[in-house]
């Protein structure tokens, strides 16, 4: 039996349970409760590498090594909110921590 909107029509089969799933449910202010929000896919992080294919130092390793000799990054999770860290380039950064705490620069 066709539906028609503002119409409440008895459907064959639609028990009292999943009629208000199969009626398209509303939220309580009114929206449709099925729609999904608009939400922004992740951003794709770059790589972090400390040299490039020339084996030139890379503008993202300086400004990194800058910013844990200045404190401003205190833990390489700090790094990976922006970039994304492989095993050696993570092993590199603790070490630039060790360096930093072993001078006893704060």
């Amino acid at each position: 039996m066709p539906r028609r909107r503002g119409l409440e029509l008895p459907m064959p089969g639609v028990t009292d349970c999943n009629r208000w799933y199969v009626s398209g449910a509303d939220d309580d202010d009114g929206n449709n409760a099925s729609a999904t929000a608009h939400q922004e896919p992740p951003k794709e992080l770059a790589w972090l590498n400390i040299v490039d294919r020339d084996k030139n130092v890379t503008k993202e390793w300086v400004n990194v090594s800058k910013a844990i000799s200045e404190g401003r990054i205190t833990h390489v999770n700090d790094v990976k909110k922006y970039y994304k860290v492989s095993k050696e380039v993570e092993a590199r950064i603790n070490e630039l921590f060790k360096m930093k705490n072993k001078n006893g620069v704060q």
